[in-house]
């Protein structure tokens, strides 16, 4: 019986070399898999799961790191880039540094600031007669409000529907775009 190392032998394996690496890889002692697919499949899960102390693939549990040569030290250097790979990033340098040229200056984003927006302190109703509001909803106080009114400024509508600012502000912006106010 032999250990398998590769998942490409997992296929032609005997059920009793499954185990047998199985039980390597995984430190277990089973006799039997549910199926055949399903040994398949623990298997390949345990030739990935199984590293050693160094992190190499494919060790079975509790073995001890193999020292590397100095031939494999060498290997694990970066290589040099070769002309043509060299010239390949040279040329993305370039087309990066000519796109930031040419890009305008980005302005520092300062914690705590919000984007601009409309601003607007008063509003003037409009009857609206396509859109009707549900009776008790936040918005049909405000179009209340705005029509006993007839022109009010954010304050007197929180004032007079005791809604917070926030949420006044809010809900006049979607009657504005009902068409149930105008900013005045």
């Amino acid at each position: 019986m032999t250990i398998i190392r590769d998942q490409n032998a997992i296929a032609e394996a005997s059920t009793a070399d499954l185990l047998e690496t199985y039980n390597a890889y995984t430190g277990k002692n089973i006799t039997r898999f549910s199926s055949r697919a399903a040994g398949e499949v623990q298997v390949v899960n345990s030739i990935l799961a199984a590293t050693d102390a160094s992190a190499h693939a494919g060790v079975p549990k509790g073995s001890a790191p193999r020292p590397r040569t100095l031939e494999e030290l060498a290997d694990l250097k970066p290589k040099q880039p070769t002309e043509k790979e060299s010239t390949k990033m040279a040329t993305a340098t370039a087309k990066k540094a000519a796109r930031a040229a040419t890009a305008k200056p980005k302005t520092p984003k300062v914690a705590g600031t919000l984007k601009p927006r409309a601003v607007f302190t008063r509003v003037k109703f409009i009857d609206n007669k396509e859109h009707k509001p549900h009776e008790g909803s936040t918005r049909f106080a405000l179009i209340s409000a705005l029509r006993k009114r007839g022109e009010a400024s954010l304050e007197q509508l929180a004032k007079d529907t005791s809604l917070e600012a926030p949420k006044v502000r809010g809900n006049v912006l979607a009657l504005i775009s009902l068409g149930w106010a105008v900013p005045a």
